[in-house]
């Protein structure tokens, strides 16, 4: 849930599920309650066809019985070592967990359990890394073999909106304490830098990089609290992440000159921020008395380009959540000193949500959660061969899309309204039909989604 109105729409809608937590194990059709968790008995290779009937080595479970992998692996990828090695993984916050899909969205293998609300998902060097934020910040680090053990790395606070790798160090955007945090290789917290203040917080989302700067959109919540993107220096980036033992905090958490104290370890500062782009003073960047909220950024050479929601609030409402017009891309230049260009998206392109690069057309995802009935699910191609130009919208029937990732040449659109995930052929720019990936899980505490949604997809690293 990308843009402000579905995030703050969920969390509404968690206040009141949480509210009312289950005391018994609610497991949806085709699960079966193993443990005191709902697991797929067709599936899950510890549980396969039946609880704590385990598959042994060299075997995974399909249909409910453990085969060997070269007979059930569906993947483009085949088998290495027994293992089906997938083309894609589905976040599925319900079940809190990533489901290892192959191009044809059909199972391969079993999936990697995650912390409790996941909202974001990448992959790089044979890692999935995951973000959840709800109701405890934290990263996965998943490796793509199911036999090594993940990593789990807190953060404070519950809201993490953004994640990405770049130069072997992952970056996270920390909406609840606003700043981005810097995990080593290992998952060692090497830094976190507090983004530009705004009177309610930054808000920041999307990450993407150009040379040795990373661009972090601020959505903010309002007039004076986002509504811009931050420039970050990583000159110091290479320093500190290859610095493998750092001296200890001293007393009060004092460090040397140079240093700041980061979890207990005196290190050196992977980054600092040296600009903030103001998105709400650029003409054409919203429609009144909307605002434009920066939600996902992506870098094409030296331009980089943010979808922007043009927001207002409801009527009898508080928060922007309601479109007040058609969906903006704001094109930073930052081979002219980051200077800032406007591109209307259509009238068919409500709360533009994620964009993915194929050859020279960007495909936005748009559609909005509250307002689905004037705005529904669309995807929109841009051509920035030269200057921008829009193309026709394409409709996504019932989906809400909430991101596209494209994967070895297919597109794939996961819903924010259901746990479907949708095929999109892009040469033929057509649709395909949508399958139901990730579960509904109801456990007895939190997060207590009550309905089952896709968090994003990512590549298989």
């Amino acid at each position: 849930m990308r843009t402000p109105a579905p995030t703050l729409l969920a969390a509404a809608l968690l206040a009141v599920l949480l509210a009312a937590c289950k005391t018994e194990l609610v497991c949806a059709t085709g699960q079966a309650e193993c443990g005191g968790r709902c697991v797929s008995l067709a599936l899950d290779s510890a549980n396969c066809g039946a609880c704590g009937n385990a598959c042994g080595a060299g075997t995974v479970c399909s249909a409910g019985t453990c085969s060997a992998c070269a007979a059930t692996c569906t993947s483009t990828r085949g088998c290495a070592g027994e293992v089906c090695q997938p083309d894609l993984f589905v976040g599925c916050p319900a079940t809190s967990e990533l489901l290892p899909r192959a191009a044809d969205l059909t199972p391969a293998g079993s999936g990697r359990s995650v912390t409790a609300g996941l909202t974001a998902l990448t992959s790089a060097d044979g890692f999935l890394f995951s973000a959840s934020g709800f109701p405890a910040a934290a990263v996965d680090i998943v490796p793509m073999d199911p036999a090594q053990a993940s990593r789990r790395v807190a953060l404070a606070g519950s809201d993490l909106e953004g994640i990405a790798v770049h130069g072997g160090v992952t970056f996270v955007s920390n909406a609840a304490t606003g700043t981005l945090a810097f995990l080593g290789a290992g998952g060692a917290l090497l830094d976190e830098l507090p983004l530009p203040g705004q009177q309610s917080g930054p808000n920041p989302h999307g990450i993407t990089f150009v040379g040795s700067k990373a661009y972090v959109a601020l959505t903010g919540y309002g007039p004076g609290s986002g509504q811009a993107i931050a420039v970050v220096d990583l000159a110091g980036l290479s320093a500190c992440s290859a610095e493998a033992a750092p001296p200890a905090c001293g007393a009060g958490d004092t460090c040397d000159p140079g240093r700041h104290c980061v979890a207990g370890a005196c290190r050196l500062p992977c980054a600092s921020v040296s600009g903030s782009i103001d998105l709400s003073g650029v003409a054409g960047s919203s429609d009144a008395p909307g605002l434009p909220f920066p939600g996902r950024l992506l870098s094409v050479g030296t331009k980089v380009y943010a979808t922007l929601a043009n927001l207002k609030i409801p009527a009898g409402g508080s928060f922007y959540m309601e479109p007040a017009g058609s969906g903006r891309l704001a094109v930073v230049d930052t081979a002219a000193g980051d200077a800032v260009s406007i591109v209307d998206l259509g009238a068919s392109c409500g709360n533009p949500g994620n964009l993915a690069l194929q050859g020279t057309t960007l495909w936005v995802s748009c559609g909005s959660f509250g307002y689905s009935a004037a705005w529904p699910g669309r995807l929109v191609p841009v051509s920035i061969a030269g200057a921008p130009a829009v193309g026709s919208a394409v409709s996504t029937g019932d989906v809400l899309p909430n991101g596209i990732s494209i994967c070895g040449g297919r597109a794939y659109l996961g819903d924010m309204a259901s746990g479907k995930v949708l095929p999109f052929d892009l040469a033929a720019r057509a649709a395909g039909t949508a399958v139901e990936v990730c579960p509904l899980n109801a456990p007895p505490g939190p997060p207590d989604f009550g309905y089952a949604y896709v968090a994003d997809v990512a590549c298989a690293p």
